[in-house]
């Protein structure tokens, strides 16, 4: 019987050795799977406003969704006075590799009453507008209930995310904001109703039609040059508008709804103000625009024309500084003059210019308002060359929207 045992005990320990040995190269295989299968996962692009988390598999994506969130941010601090929470991002804004559905863009709220936004388009082929509206009306539902709008169960209304998407993308281009009042002119105004009515919609396929979008600028527009009481302030008042945007046209309660209708008619051709021209032709700013950006340099004992972007393999030189600052000179003592429609080309190639030529300090970086032409940037990076080439794919994208709109402009000057 000992015997046996003792035969059993060599049998089921050889055995569980065995199945040991055998187990090893298959816990290997599987720490194998699964790294491979870590390495097949896309990379994850995050970047952090003061309240947005925008996430995408394209930094270029991430990177445009970012800088028009900025946009509004800011514009929500500096005239609605809204302290929006810098502690932590908590709207997270994500854009979708793959598109599953026919939605430019969808919002929700979570569990938490934390407010998102998702992107099914590529944002790069999407407009300013677009993006902005989708974050525009995501702000809004989320502070919405922070600041007692009482939005409860119901989108914002579409005309307050409208105008601040225009405001944020329009005004900012002192080219597109002329092309706006252009045609402002010729839109008709809404009835008010068809104009407060619309609530946002969670899930948006088909953009707001150009006459709505316009309606509901100059009404924000209108809003923010009334003269308002001594004890009150435009963010308190707007908070009210959203509430109840009749009340911007106080009248009796047996007045006809005809009455609301001639009064936002009478507003809106009144928030219109008259077209700014430039001292400048279309013409005249793109022709000095395009000699603007070539160089007649000297290096060693040759003598060629460079492009702006050419300057900096040779940005060390002190020739090609002093060159760069004189154009900056020029550049600076014009910029009143430019046809506005040029006028943001002409500041990307003032900070481009602008970078070539400043010293960095002990730390590398510049200090912030240092930059003449974009003060509003702040604490500009390191000047490297990374960096630089990045500065003038941005004069490149605004010189190509300076050229659409000189081509938009002639069209409608052209039908008058």
């Amino acid at each position: 019987m000992k015997k046996s045992l003792a035969a059993l005990f060599l049998f089921a320990f050889a055995a569980i050795f065995s199945s040991a040995r055998e187990v090893v190269p298959e816990a290997r295989n599987e720490d194998t799977l699964i790294r491979e299968a870590l390495d097949t996962l896309p990379t994850i692009y995050e970047t952090r406003t003061r309240v947005f988390t925008v996430l995408s598999e394209d930094v270029s994506q991430m990177r445009r969704v970012a800088a028009i969130a900025k946009k509004i941010e800011g514009h929500l601090s500096s005239v609605l006075g809204w302290t929006l929470v810098a502690d932590g991002a908590k709207l997270s804004v994500w854009v979708s590799p793959n598109p599953q559905k026919q939605e430019i863009f969808e919002t929700d709220c979570d569990f938490r009453r934390n407010a998102t936004c998702t992107f099914f388009s590529d944002t790069n082929k999407l407009g300013d507008y677009a993006i902005a509206l989708g974050l525009a009306q995501t702000v809004l539902w989320q502070y919405g209930s922070e600041f007692d709008l009482e939005f409860k169960d119901m989108q914002p209304p579409l005309w307050a995310a409208s105008a601040l998407a225009t405001e944020t993308t329009i005004t900012q281009n002192s080219g597109r904001f002329l092309l706006l009042r252009k045609r402002s002119e010729k839109t008709m105004p809404l009835a008010p109703q068809m104009l407060w009515k619309p609530r946002c919609r969670s899930g948006v396929s088909e953009l707001p039609d150009e006459r709505f979008r316009i309606n509901a600028f100059w009404f924000y527009r209108f809003l923010r040059k009334r003269e308002l009481a001594s004890w009150q302030n435009f963010s308190v008042y707007f908070r009210e508008i959203l509430k109840k945007p009749e009340t911007a046209f106080p009248q009796d309660k047996d007045a006809s709804p005809e009455i609301q209708t001639l009064a936002w008619a009478t507003a809106f051709f009144s928030a219109i103000d008259k077209t700014p021209a430039g001292t400048e032709s279309l013409a005249d700013s793109r022709s000095r625009f395009e000699n603007a950006c070539r160089f007649n340099v000297r290096i060693g004992e040759t003598e060629k024309v460079l492009n702006a972007d050419q300057l900096i393999e040779h940005r060390e030189l002190l020739g090609i500084k002093k060159l760069a600052y004189i154009r900056l000179r020029d550049l600076n003592s014009m910029l009143s003059a430019t046809n506005p429609v040029w006028h943001n080309a002409f500041v990307e190639l003032g900070v481009f210019l602008e970078m070539l030529v400043m010293r960095e300090d002990v730390s590398g970086e510049l200090r912030e308002g240092s930059s003449v032409w974009a003060p509003e940037r702040g604490t500009r990076d390191k000047i490297e060359t990374e960096n630089l080439r990045r500065q003038w794919e941005k004069v490149i994208i605004s010189r190509e929207d300076a050229k659409q709109l000189h081509a938009e402009i002639r069209a409608l000057l052209s039908e008058q």
